[in-house]
């Protein structure tokens, strides 16, 4: 691979070059897979798109595929998509750049930053070789054909700014550009202004910015449409939520509010006609005069007034519209884990009478394989909270377990066997639109049995079974880690043969389960995942003379292979 310098030599060349950016100098945006909260994706929409017409990838894929004939018909010269991939203890990303077959134009593999993002660096030289396999993306772009007859306005989104603008932004993008055609705002700016000229030139009904401040623990949104004159077509003032979002009620009022301007008949826009170069001067001339400050919306409260005119070109680009169902990820369907668990066990009595004959056990070591499901059926249909309701099963079973026998016959020992079931239902819920934080109830059938083979007198085998209410919870930690915590409460419905007639007659059981760990993303759907476990059970028994009640305690962990699917 060239190197840097030598990506940003080709891209001044091509600058000089090349003729104006036309319909040809489009590109869309595919997935990133492994992205974790969307990161990746964000970096580059962030530097392609506003040097290139970004088209929302649906407009180009049809079940999830690449559409050629859609890209023509789109006039989009390339179609980007990659992966994020793990390698020893840092991570990749892998790009491709598809244009005219499923034959990739183009590869790049780029190494991330601790933190999981793309080096500056690495963008250079990717918009560089862009440059050079499509074109050099011109900052004055020739006109763009106008909309075809019935196609929706076109719109520009300028800058949001303040503080914690990005969710709205990313949210108001995603919503407006679905509806109508987004048009880079580099194409309808100049030195900073916006060119009412410009957008006249480009077929551009509206252009929309704002910005968010601050009134004591919570947020405002101040936004403007501007379509013929400085002086704004409509403002809104809206709160935000905790997430830094609009409320589904706000969002709508903003997205009527823009259909009600850019869809009434003196509002719609002309074809675009070449416009001669004396009069396109007149008018850049004309619009950068009109294009002073309006002056500031009334503010009820003593606070700062949001900025009043647009500065789009100084702030940092709002990403392209998104699908909804993409942020976050998709529920995926299947989920398997294959390895081992291995556990210590300590069995011992509360107020045990010394005449008592019964025996405690205590093991350091007990391991075998272990294999888990999950199966999510609904995640087929939708990706919404339904997505998440599925079905949970795992089972472990120890392998080689061998118990040494009482004084005094210690040395010699006899077969053991500790298995653990569980089935049942869970639903994996994912509360936020851009972190991929899950929380997870569950309800299911367990079961636990130690039992032993020909056991001496006064060791009792377990048998349980009961009904688990559990909760987990996962904390993405960038895009390869996820911390992992969960717990959960057992009712044991069968405690036998500890209580029952052997030993003690009467009495119940519960257990309190927990566990933590780590997941680590290495490859596309597969993952290391290590937990720690720990279970404990508490028996009361009733009105036996030998003991007042047991604790059977088990602590250890497993280590497993996972894949998403």
């Amino acid at each position: 691979m060239h190197g840097t310098c030598g990506r940003l030599a080709v891209l001044a060349v091509a600058l000089a070059v090349a003729p104006p950016a036309s319909a040809a100098s489009r590109i869309s945006l595919g997935a990133v897979q492994n992205d974790r909260g969307s990161r990746i994706l964000s970096q580059l929409e962030s530097a392609l798109c506003e040097s290139y017409a970004c088209v929302p990838r649906r407009q180009v894929v049809t079940d999830g595929k690449v559409d050629f004939a859609k890209m023509k018909a789109h006039k989009v010269s390339g179609f980007l998509f990659g992966s994020v991939t793990k390698k020893g203890g840092s991570s990749e990303l892998w790009l491709a750049l598809v244009r005219t077959s499923k034959h990739p134009s183009r590869t790049w593999t780029f190494s991330l930053t601790p933190s999981g993002a793309l080096d500056p660096s690495a963008l250079d030289a990717l918009r560089a070789d862009l440059a050079e396999l499509l074109g050099a993306p011109a900052v004055e772009a020739a006109p763009a054909a106008a909309p075809a007859a019935g196609a929706p306005p076109r719109i520009s989104m300028g800058a949001i700014g303040g503080p914690g603008a990005g969710p709205v932004t990313r949210e108001l993008t995603s919503a407006l550009c679905s509806r109508y055609e987004c048009v880079p705002r580099s194409q309808v700016t100049k030195r900073g202004k916006v060119s009412f000229a410009a957008m006249q030139l480009h077929s551009v009904s509206g252009f929309l910015f704002g910005s968010v401040t601050k009134k004591g623990a919570s947020s405002e949104l101040w936004l403007a449409l501007l379509t013929e004159s400085p002086q704004p077509t409509r403002t809104w003032k809206l709160p935000l939520g905790k997430s830094g979002t609009l409320s589904e009620a706000a969002l709508a009022e903003v997205t009527d509010g823009v259909d009600q301007e850019l869809k009434r008949p003196e509002a719609a826009p002309e074809a675009a006609k070449p416009v001669p170069p004396a009069a396109e001067a007149a008018g850049a001339a004309a619009a950068a005069e009109a294009a002073a400050p309006p002056p500031p919306p009334p503010a009820p409260e003593p606070v700062a007034p949001p900025p009043p005119a647009p500065e789009p070109a100084k702030a940092e680009a709002p990403p392209p519209p998104k699908k909804a169902a993409e942020a976050p990820p998709k529920q995926y369907v299947l989920a398997v884990d294959l390895g081992a668990f291995f556990t210590s066990r300590d069995l011992a009595y509360t107020n045990l009478a010394s005449s008592a004959t019964i025996l405690g056990y205590q093991a350091t070591i007990i391991a075998g394989p272990y294999v888990g499901l999950e199966f999510f059926p609904l995640a087929f249909a939708t990706d919404g909270l339904a997505a998440g309701l599925g079905i949970v099963a795992d089972y472990g079973i120890s392998i080689g377990l061998k118990s040494t026998l009482p004084p005094p016959d210690t040395s010699q020992t006899v077969a053991s066997t500790l298995s653990m079931l569980r089935a049942g239902l869970e639903w994996r819920i994912r509360p936020f639109s851009d972190y991929e934080f899950a929380f997870t109830p569950v309800v299911a059938y367990e079961a636990q049995k130690f039992t032993t083979s020909s056991p001496p007198p006064g060791l009792p085998d377990t048998n349980l079974s009961g009904v688990e209410v559990a909760l987990d919870l996962e904390f993405p930690v960038g895009s390869v880690v996820t911390i992992l915590a969960g717990g959960g409460y057992v009712k044991w419905l069968q405690t036998g043969d500890l209580v029952g007639p052997s030993y003690f007659p009467s009495g119940s059981a519960y257990a309190i389960e927990a566990d933590a760990g780590l997941d680590v993303r290495i490859w596309g759907p597969l993952s290391i995942r290590g937990l720690a476990v720990y279970s404990a059970t508490q028996y009361s028994f009733s009105g036996s003379p030998t003991a007042t009640g047991a604790q059977d305690r088990y602590l250890g962990g497993r280590a497993t292979l996972r894949g998403e699917f």
